[in-house]
């Protein structure tokens, strides 16, 4: 729960004048997708957006969404998934995703109208206007983008352009990434970040609970506290925050 908890996170959150972008960066393994997408599936029928193995962020955010003032959309870019993720098809998706948020969708109708009824596919120009077309109708909107490293460096900078773009009093963005990319540092310099790692009271309480539940190293560690307190100390010490 320690991101919650934090000051970058809450402020981006709540508060009406935060900035719109929060930047979440960590090295591999260290639990971004965990925190912020998790084993997320999300399955569309009647209507409804109906989703498993939700992850703490989109969680907490899925609390407010039962006010229809409030929207939300999410993406997972994925690197074997290159072909599929393209500027348009995201768009499209995050207009898809907060429509499903409101009663109707008369603006996606539209342009499904102004598509020939699905025979052909808007262009960038349509898509982008239906998606601010479709913000407008809410108090407030997020959007979470997790492992922005696994696109491309130029879909990155246009998605980025893309998201600049919407109104920022209405939008708030939550991203995450390797820290590595020189592109997200120049364009989110002046916006709050949270660096992802592993706390190790995490790790402790991890590994107290898998000798709790393993029951030769319950055996093992069994009146004998200084072993039990050595592994977790030199496991913590070896982690690398992951």
């Amino acid at each position: 729960m320690w991101l919650l908890e934090t000051s970058q996170y809450k402020c981006w959150r709540s508060e009406s004048d935060a900035p719109s972008f929060l930047w979440c960066y960590g090295g591999p393994g260290t639990g971004k997708t965990v925190l912020t997408y998790g084993r997320l599936l999300s399955v569309i029928t009647a209507g409804a957006l109906l989703i498993g193995h939700r992850s703490l962020v989109l969680d907490e955010l899925l609390s407010a969404v039962g006010d229809e003032d409030i929207g939300m959309a999410y993406v997972y870019l994925d690197y074997a998934d290159r072909q599929a993720q393209t500027v348009d098809n995201i768009i499209a998706s995050l207009a898809k995703q907060l429509s499903l948020w409101k009663k109707g969708s008369e603006d996606i109708k539209a342009l499904y109208e102004q598509c020939q009824k699905g025979k052909s596919r808007p262009d960038l120009s349509k898509l982008e206007a239906t998606l601010q077309t479709v913000c407008n109708r809410f108090k407030r909107v997020f959007f979470v983008f997790d492992a922005l490293d696994e696109c491309e460096d130029r879909l990155r900078r246009l998605l980025l352009a893309q998201l600049k773009g919407l109104e920022k009093s209405r939008c708030r963005f939550f991203l995450t990434s390797r820290p590595h990319l020189q592109d997200l540092q120049r364009n989110l310099c002046d916006y709050p970040k949270i660096e992802i790692k592993a706390q190790d009271l995490d790790i402790k309480l991890l590994i107290q609970k898998r000798i709790e539940d393993d029951a030769t190293l319950s055996e093992l560690v069994e009146d004998n506290e200084r072993l039990e307190v050595a592994i977790v100390d030199e496991i913590i010490k070896n982690a690398m925050d992951m």
